[in-house]
């Protein structure tokens, strides 16, 4: 390549380039190791934010982040637990990463808005599992007299990657795209 007088050419050591077969085994990520989350530790973590105040859509949860994977679950998926109080009800807010709520504990319902309009009420208990569809609205009430114990599982770490993340929290707030030292506490609640 000709360069003009005075120019120098930049070097970024990080950049290389690698033929197809170099190329293709190294796709993959790496494989990662089996891991396990103590159900006693979960619970006693959840039991030090219980008597946190709910803000905006706020959630009382703790996430299960695998050290080989960074942020995440597994490259593609976030998995974690949060917890509500009777009378508890977490704001409505959306997110485009779909949400599969799995209830161990407890009974509520959850309320889901799609952009068109249409609702639906989906009321829970133990053992029942529920999926809300990216970018729903949703929000959830504890209507019983025990806590209630919900996993969540998402696909965040995927569209985060690809820097496609997006969050409304609570509903009316300015749609926020998942960036480099983000928080939803911090950055979207009201």
């Amino acid at each position: 390549m000709n360069k003009e007088k005075g120019q120098t050419e930049q070097s970024f050591e990080w950049s290389t380039i690698l033929a197809d077969d170099e190329f293709y085994p190294q796709l993959l990520q790496r494989k990662i190791r089996p891991a396990k989350w103590s159900g006693k530790e979960v619970r006693a973590r959840l039991e030090k934010l219980v008597n946190d105040p709910l803000r905006g859509a706020d959630r009382r949860f703790v996430a299960f982040v695998h050290e080989d994977v960074g942020a995440g679950t597994s490259p593609a998926l976030f998995a974690g637990i949060q917890i509500l109080n009777p009378g508890d009800h977490v704001n409505a807010h959306r997110h485009n990463s779909v949400a599969l709520y799995i209830i161990t504990q407890g009974q509520g319902h959850t309320l889901l808005r799609a952009d068109d309009g249409r609702e639906w009420r989906i009321d829970w208990e133990a053992g029942d599992t529920f999926l809300c569809p990216a970018w729903y609205y949703h929000e959830h009430f504890c209507t019983g007299e025990e806590q209630v114990l919900m996993y969540g599982i998402q696909d965040m770490p995927l569209l985060a990657e690809m820097r496609a993340l997006m969050f409304e929290e609570p509903a009316g707030a300015p749609v926020r795209q998942v960036q480099e030292g983000f928080s939803p506490q911090r950055d979207t609640s009201h």
